[in-house]
């Protein structure tokens, strides 16, 4: 049995770093291929190592397929650059078209439906008192985005179902290693057109903003943590190093901070611990301070956008969140959805919280604590062996601090569907 079970664990690592090895490859671009020809090589090259490991889960493989798009940014990519745009919405139709048709095997559980309940009565009062000071074409941009993220969400939480306990620690590793492969080869790219001892360039991969390339990478790594602290998969430390380093590239102090904090959390918190494994996580983490110190290193202007006391206006969070505090409305409705933005500056909060008050007022924040206890109720009645509900909550409340755009990212409906699925008693993540 045990032989067995090291047959299997050797077999995940030699797959997943081969994957590895040949993303590195295509990003170092010994090839030469130009900027394209390369995102084109890491997608398909994803697509293709998501076949052969889940060529009996056609459904995987699509959900894969439709990360890359959507969250993953590729889907803009092709827009943006080829003018594509229905590849991510056939996809879509596809994976609905094939949950139809397995219908019969899909067990959602009460528990999970009484959670999607509670999160859209809270958009929908969200949505009441934020039209009150809106205009038309602000409330059918937020409702639009609200059902096209909300398709993301339904199909995450089904396919969570379908794989329990099985393929998506995987699927995971893939999808967290192509993200930040964009990030870095991003960053590579760039760092070209730029003298580094100056000015510190931001790898943003395909998302066009490096803190919610920032934020994706740290949602996907965290499950990778979790499985490391399980069962020290040498696959798994690997990757929380990559994405780690991504995660640097993309000088997002908001993410490198959660980061650091849910690491030491997750670590200080998790139960099974023996003094063999605990060498092994002291080493994972001198790795981890390592990797942060080399960049610095050798490139001190990473520093100076670290500084939250910069003269620039707009390197400051704090200046950004008392942009957003001026934007709060003396009306107890607030000034409505899509009205939060300061006009002059055409800044935002950088803050949900203080977004969410500005748009619909101090109506909500009864509403939002209701949603947020029963999300706590129901994660913590499914008892203290099921943890990764909790740090994805504590994860999702963190950077709300940092990020006005929680309901308008694809990123954070997956999210939610983590959370709505673990919240289960039964669901355990122990892939």
């Amino acid at each position: 049995m045990v032989n067995l079970k090291n047959k299997e664990m050797f077999e995940k690592n030699y797959f997943i770093l081969l994957y590895f090895s040949l993303l590195v490859l295509s990003i170092i671009n010994l090839l030469d291929l130009q900027y394209d020809y390369t995102i084109f090589l890491i997608f398909f090259l994803t697509v293709i190592f998501l076949s052969l490991k889940f060529h009996k889960n056609y459904l995987l493989i699509l959900f894969g397929i439709l990360i890359m798009l959507e969250i993953g940014g590729f889907n803009r990519f092709l827009i943006s650059n080829y003018g594509i745009k229905y590849f991510s919405f056939a996809i879509q139709i596809l994976i609905l078209a094939v949950i139809i048709y397995r219908q019969k095997e899909i067990y959602i559980s009460k528990k999970t439906i009484s959670l999607i309940i509670a999160f859209n009565v809270f958009i929908f009062v969200y949505l009441i008192f934020g039209s009150l000071n809106s205009n038309t074409y602000s409330l059918m941009n937020f409702i639009r985005v609200f059902i096209s993220n909300s398709i993301i969400l339904y199909i995450t939480i089904v396919i969570l179902v379908l794989n329990s306990n099985k393929n998506i620690g995987l699927f995971l590793q893939i999808i967290t290693l192509f993200i930040s492969s964009l990030v870095i080869f991003d960053w590579i790219n760039l760092s070209r057109q730029y003298n580094l001892d100056e000015y510190f360039v931001r790898g943003s991969g395909l998302f066009g903003n490096a803190n919610i390339a920032g934020a994706t990478i740290l949602i996907f790594s965290l499950f990778i943590f979790y499985r490391f602290l399980s069962h020290f998969l040498l696959s798994d430390a690997l990757i929380i190093l990559y994405s780690f380093f991504s995660l640097i590239l993309t000088q997002s102090r908001s993410s490198l901070i959660i980061f650091i904090l849910l690491i030491i959390a997750m670590t200080a918190f998790f139960e099974k611990y023996s003094l063999k494994k605990s060498f092994k996580i002291l080493i994972f983490i001198s790795l981890v301070l390592g990797i942060f110190f080399i960049v610095t290193n050798l490139y001190p202007s990473f520093l100076i956008k670290l500084n939250v006391s910069s003269e620039n206006f707009d390197s400051s969070r704090i200046e950004a969140l008392n942009v957003g505090l001026s934007t709060i409305d003396d009306s107890l409705f607030g000034k409505g959805i899509g009205q939060s933005a300061e006009t002059t500056l055409n800044l935002s909060s950088h803050n949900f919280y203080v977004h969410a008050l500005s748009e619909t007022g101090v109506f909500i924040i009864p509403f939002a604590i209701l949603f947020l206890f029963i999300v706590f109720y129901s994660i913590n009645k499914a008892g203290k062996t099921n943890n990764i509900p909790n740090y994805y909550l504590l994860l999702l409340l963190l950077i709300s601090i940092f990020t006005h755009s929680i309901l308008a990212n694809s990123i954070y409906y997956f999210l939610l569907g983590i959370i709505f699925v673990y919240a289960r008693k039964d669901m355990k993540f122990n892939d």
